[in-house]
């Protein structure tokens, strides 16, 4: 049997000492699966007796608005390695580079088809960077290129102008640049290091993201890939079964994609707005963002702790309730408050347990 080096073998340790392990070998979120991941799961239970979209055409439209590129420019797979090893399929290269140490995968999805793999090693006395030596690697004989940003295992991020180079590099040489962005949205300014923006100008780009990481949905599996060349993304649907991804899977990426849930009627007065993060119980975060001087209320301007009387009058969902948080502003308010807001409401998105 083959030898897995991917982590997250819970099963084989299990086998093997008879307990389960505290398994610090993959990188998902604490948190564990949003329940609103898991209710539409649930809720999508029903029609588990039909194949899945095999186009994933929903999903790829609420994509489309997520990442806010069109929707032909985004292929769905049964998570991002599955897309690694269609895209090796597609290409079938002859010869790739990948930084070392770095995500396994990409070298045993390259090796099924007979690639030859050269690695460049990172270098301890640069705190294994990616530096600029990496782009001397690239060069004309090279057919894909492999990136992951942040990489995996060290966590180092390569410059967006050191990326920039590297996909102009591989453009020089016909080569295919892979990013892989799995671990970037766990940053707090993640939209800094993307390499998206490259997308417009760079047809052999191709980008890795997925779920599984960030929404802690590793056993569901579901990933994408983003890239301005539809014919290589095509090829890669087609070097698979069609029904990759689940409905289940479909279903639960809508569920978190669906994010925040904008209360506040279309004929409410600008300067207040009511939402809710479906996720964090309202006091919760209110405490949260006090600690970064930033003030909101619950779905009420004087709530006191107790669930909103306007939002069960207007028939919300009892998460939209327990989950809602007013904002109200004056003519006082700078453009720095609301930068203050933003960056709180995005931070405490990231870092607060979700219910």
């Amino acid at each position: 049997m083959q030898t897995l080096t991917h982590g997250g073998d819970w099963m084989g340790y299990r086998e093997q000492f008879g307990r389960d392990a505290l398994d610090f070998s993959a990188n998902v979120s604490p948190l564990g699966l949003p329940k609103g991941v898991a209710d539409a799961i649930t809720a999508a239970l029903p029609q588990a007796d039909r194949y899945p979209d095999p186009l994933c055409r929903t999903l790829r439209a609420a994509l489309s608005e997520a990442e806010g590129l069109p929707a032909d420019q985004i292929l769905c797979g049964n998570g991002a390695a599955d897309l690694i090893f269609r895209l090796a399929l597609a290409v079938k290269p002859r010869r790739a580079l990948v930084t070392a140490p770095t995500f396994a995968e990409y070298a045993t999805a390259l090796e099924t088809v007979g690639c030859t793999v050269e690695r460049f090693a990172l270098n301890e006395a640069n705190d294994f960077a990616v530096t600029e030596e990496f782009l001397d690697a690239i060069v004309p004989g090279v057919e894909i290129v492999f990136l992951c940003q942040p990489n995996n295992p060290t966590g180092q991020l390569a410059s967006p102008a050191l990326v920039r180079r590297a996909a102009a590099r591989c453009g020089a040489c016909g080569a295919v640049l892979a990013v892989d962005e799995c671990f970037l949205d766990f940053l707090p300014d993640g939209d800094r290091w993307t390499a998206k923006p490259l997308l417009h100008e760079d047809q052999n780009l191709i980008i890795f993201k997925a779920f599984t990481k960030l929404y802690g949905m590793a056993g569901v599996r579901l990933g994408y890939a983003l890239s301005a060349d539809t014919a290589l993304l095509d090829a890669m649907q087609y070097t698979g079964q069609p029904w990759a991804v689940s409905s289940l899977a479909q279903a639960a990426g809508l569920a978190a994609l669906d994010g925040m849930t904008l209360n506040s009627p279309a004929d409410a007065v600008g300067e207040i707005v009511n939402f809710s993060t479906n996720c964090i119980n309202s006091q919760t975060f209110i405490n949260y963002l006090n600690t970064r001087a930033v003030y909101v209320s619950g779905g009420s301007a004087c709530d006191k702790g107790e669930p909103s009387h306007t939002l069960l009058a207007m028939g919300c969902a009892d998460l939209t309730v327990r989950t809602a948080l007013r904002v109200s502003f004056c003519a006082d308010n700078t453009a720095e408050d609301v930068d203050a807001l933003l960056a709180g409401l995005r931070d405490g998105l990231q870092e607060l347990q979700h219910i």
